[in-house]
Order: structure tokens, then C-alpha cells, then sequence
């Protein structure tokens, strides 16, 4: 009978032993699922749309909580949701902003000043052209009050907003700024003034 019941006292020990393992592995796994969804997240860069800032093959960390007290401003690297799918993540560089109009001759960015009525440059040095142009010169825009105009730093080689498939960003649709990278390992650092 003691046999017995040391062995259903070492069973009941096993049982607790399984069942706070069970439970410290749930709320570790909530706790890293809470912070993805809502605060921080990685993102996998593929292509080279936003060469040479970025390549394909980097990891970066998307700042979610940035955008809940501001808005985007120019020059952010932010990560969007595909508007015909989205579980598809892209990330481009923000170029005009709402309500702006914008257009584009010969790989320079005019925004018109409201004030002047004039167009004026964009003085940027994000644009990285090499080889042929894929895309002509952008025709006039003028964004809604809740639209991004994005453009990848790679200019010849970015579907960007002067692809209809893209187009102008929706506020809804952008899920953060990109903050950190953190692969390749000679890579490593602050994506701030990238």
C-alpha cells in the first residue's frame, strides 16, 4: 500500500511539475505574441527596393506604437499593409504627405506650395537610380487627407506609389515605422536617420 502511494505522490508531482511548465510556456508565448501584435515586431526584407538602405535578406524591427500619438512624417521608412492582400507587408520610404499635390520629372520630386501656388523640389537624398527608369514621369497627384505618397529608395526598382498596384498609402493601411535592424550581423543598428 506504500508503494502505492509514493507512486501516485511522485505521479501527482510530475502532473504539477508538466502543468507549470505548460503554463509558464503559455504566458511567455502570450506575452511574445501581445508585444508582436501591438508594440514590436520583426519584418524579413525581400528584394531590393529600398537599396541601399536596405537589402534583401535584412530583419528588421517595426516600431507599432509610434504611430498612435503621431503621424508619419516625411522621409519615415514605414511598413504598409498591400491593399489587395493583407497579409503581404511592404516598406517604402514616405514622400508626400496628406493633402499634398506631388509629381515627378526626370527622377526629381515637385511638391506644390499652396502658398505660391509654385512646385517646388524635394531636396532629398534618399533616391538611388541605376540603369533604366521602369517607371515614366509621375503625372500630378493630389492626396486625400488620410494618404502617403511612398516611394523605395531604389527608384528604378521599387513598386511604389507610381504603380497602380500601390498607389497612395491609406493611414489604415500603414502598421509602423521601421526602428532597428538586426540582421546582417555588420549591419546591426538604429534605422532613425537611415
Amino acid at each position: 500500500m506504500d508503494e502505492i502511494a509514493e507512486w501516485y505522490r511522485q505521479l501527482n508531482s510530475k502532473v504539477k511539475t508538466a502543468i507549470k511548465f505548460f503554463c509558464f510556456v503559455a504566458i511567455v508565448g502570450a506575452i511574445v505574441w501581445l508585444f508582436n501584435q501591438f508594440l514590436y515586431a520583426p519584418m524579413g526584407i525581400n528584394g531590393d527596393s529600398m537599396k541601399p538602405t536596405l537589402s534583401d535578406g535584412d530583419i528588421i524591427i517595426i516600431d507599432k506604437i509610434s504611430y498612435t500619438n503621431e503621424e508619419p512624417e516625411r522621409f519615415d521608412m514605414i511598413a504598409f499593409k498591400y491593399k489587395y492582400d493583407y497579409s503581404q507587408m511592404y516598406i517604402k520610404r514616405v514622400i508626400g504627405m496628406p493633402g499634398e499635390t506631388i509629381y515627378m520629372e526626370d527622377n526629381k520630386i515637385f511638391i506644390l506650395n499652396e502658398d505660391t501656388g509654385e512646385y517646388e523640389q524635394l531636396k532629398e537624398y534618399y533616391g538611388y537610380y541605376k540603369g533604366e527608369n521602369k517607371y515614366p514621369d509621375c503625372q500630378p497627384i493630389t492626396l486625400g487627407e488620410d494618404e502617403y505618397f511612398v516611394l523605395g529608395d531604389n527608384r528604378n526598382d521599387s513598386e511604389d506609389s507610381r504603380s497602380s498596384a500601390v498607389g497612395a498609402v491609406k493611414r489604415t493601411l500603414i502598421v509602423g515605422k521601421a526602428c532597428f535592424r538586426i540582421l546582417p550581423f555588420n549591419g546591426i543598428g538604429s534605422l532613425e536617420y537611415q
